[in-house]
């Protein structure tokens, strides 16, 4: 999949990137680089000084086009794309979906969705446990997809099809209420990128949440005597805040 992105995309970026061209954000060593190389050969520290110096929608939306597939490469391979890692890592694609007009390139819809799934079942399938990443838990990375300007019903529903899925939902839904539970500890899910850039994502979000803690098969695992003991606090804890998240505890 990521291979045909390649295909479809400029294997090289526009000569007219838009960056800051300020000190503290990009020297021009580094700009002449990322001009330079392959997008296929970016390295991830190129990226990541992208995503710290793109400050502004790009003229050319071949920029995007081109960069989109690297980001989401990297971001599979569990390799950070910007020095922040708070949901952030797919915000100038969001911002540029969002634009008006959109820009159309890279609204690759298709493509996003794909992978989307892929990655949700991919982070879905983990044993239970600690995460080092927020990425790699299924609500941080529902948080940078909503960021990345995914359709909430998307992605939802692609949640809602892994956790229904006959031969692994459950064990996806148990890894999702225990990594909910271990976010309520703080009394907070931490989703502060989405509320900063989809506002308005914050209360229908919150009420998915709520529906699905609430939902039988939820209860049915926090009551399960087989549900090993390390993992009961957290799941009974998710459990147990059903009908309580709000838009102000979703960030």
């Amino acid at each position: 999949m990521i291979a045909d992105a390649y295909a479809a995309a400029p294997r090289y970026l526009p000569h007219d990137l838009k960056v800051c061209p300020c000190p503290l954000c990009v020297s021009k060593e580094t700009f002449d680089a990322m001009r330079s190389t392959p997008v296929s050969a970016l390295s991830p520290e190129l990226i990541c000084q992208y995503s710290n110096s793109a400050h502004e929608l790009p003229k050319n939306s071949a920029e995007l086009t081109a960069f989109l597939p690297r980001y989401l490469e990297l971001i599979a391979q569990g390799i950070r794309v910007d020095y922040v890692e708070v949901g952030t890592e797919l915000r100038r694609f969001g911002i540029a979906q969002a634009a008006k007009p959109p820009l159309p390139e890279v609204a690759q819809c298709d493509l996003m969705d794909r992978w989307a799934r892929l990655m949700l079942r991919h982070v879905g399938c983990r044993k239970p446990g600690s995460y080092p990443e927020r990425i790699e838990t299924l609500i941080g990375l529902a948080e940078t997809l909503l960021v990345g300007g995914a359709p909430l019903n998307a992605v939802t529903t692609a949640l809602e099809d892994l956790f229904a899925d006959p031969g692994f939902g459950r064990a996806a839904l148990l890894v999702f209420l225990q990594q909910i539970g271990l976010c309520l500890r703080h009394d907070t899910l931490a989703c502060r990128a989405l509320v900063a850039n989809r506002p308005g994502l914050a209360a229908p979000f919150a009420d998915w949440l709520n529906s699905i803690l609430a939902a039988k098969r939820s209860l049915e695992i926090a009551r399960d005597p087989a549900l090993p003991d390390d993992l009961r606090p957290d799941v009974q804890r998710a459990v147990d805040r059903a009908s309580t998240i709000t838009p102000e505890r979703i960030g």
